[in-house]
């Protein structure tokens, strides 16, 4: 409601070809896609690039800003191919705003990639998200959440390449990563754990998977509880044992 407020006065008072009231309606697009309200959100997208390209208005990291919320509800609707020729706009202009660093703090070189993978450019994908991780352990340590994010990246395209080794080192990673930082009962740290655990469970290494399954199972919630206890013991049963009750 509020930023349909502020987005209402801006359209009011300074135009729909200002760059504030692009700013806003782009704001406003990305919650009602969060709300579902696709359409309603493709459409202001698309009057907003209408009326930046009428006005002229000259590259902003705002104007870059609203392109790239748009890239991210062109893949969210499935058209991967129109979200890449945003999100090629988007990168090198990032770039040129803020520098190859911060722009590296941004999600949309993720997004880049993410949406490269789904056109079937894994080695593409791979260079951007590499580089993504190089940066932020650069810039803000390797434990940090945005850091560890970028490595859950990886780890998921690793995973889908068959690439398991590189997976679980990277999966591994974070959950040490998280249990450093939050603590080894946080919500994050048993999620971290159970990845792990379920990685080395499919690759078939039983013994490893049992004990880093064990305290999500003893701390998370009833739902949670039962996918790792059903783990647990297919674990058990490749390590030929009876499963141990879960507390």
């Amino acid at each position: 409601v509020m930023l349909e407020r502020v987005h209402g006065v801006r359209s009011r008072t300074l135009g729909q070809e200002n760059e504030l009231t692009i700013g806003s309606a782009g704001d406003l697009a990305a919650v009602y896609a969060q709300l579902g309200r696709f359409a309603e959100a493709k459409a202001m997208f698309a009057a907003g690039l209408a009326a930046a390209e009428r006005a002229g208005l000259p590259e902003s990291l705002t104007i870059v800003d609203f392109r790239g919320k748009y890239a991210i509800l062109l893949a969210q609707t499935g058209e991967a191919a129109a979200a890449d020729r945003m999100y090629k706009s988007v990168l090198p202009a990032e770039v040129r705003l803020i520098g190859a660093d911060r722009a590296a703090l941004r999600g949309s070189r993720s997004g880049a990639a993410m949406t490269a993978k789904r056109l079937g450019r894994t080695t593409e994908a791979e260079e951007l998200l590499t580089d993504v991780l190089a940066r932020r352990e650069r810039l803000l340590g390797p434990d940090h959440s945005e850091t560890l994010g970028a490595a859950h990246n990886l780890a998921l395209l690793y995973s889908e390449q068959g690439r398991d080794d590189e997976a679980e080192a990277a999966l591994q990673r974070i959950a040490a990563g998280v249990e450093r930082t939050l603590g080894p009962d946080h919500r994050n740290t048993l999620k971290a754990k159970m990845s792990l655990g379920l990685a080395r469970l499919l690759a078939g290494r039983f013994d490893e998977a049992r004990p880093v399954l064990l305290r999500p199972v003893r701390r998370w919630s009833v739902s949670v509880k039962r996918v790792c206890a059903g783990a647990l013991l297919l674990a058990a049963a490749g390590c030929g044992r009876a499963a141990a009750p879960v507390p």
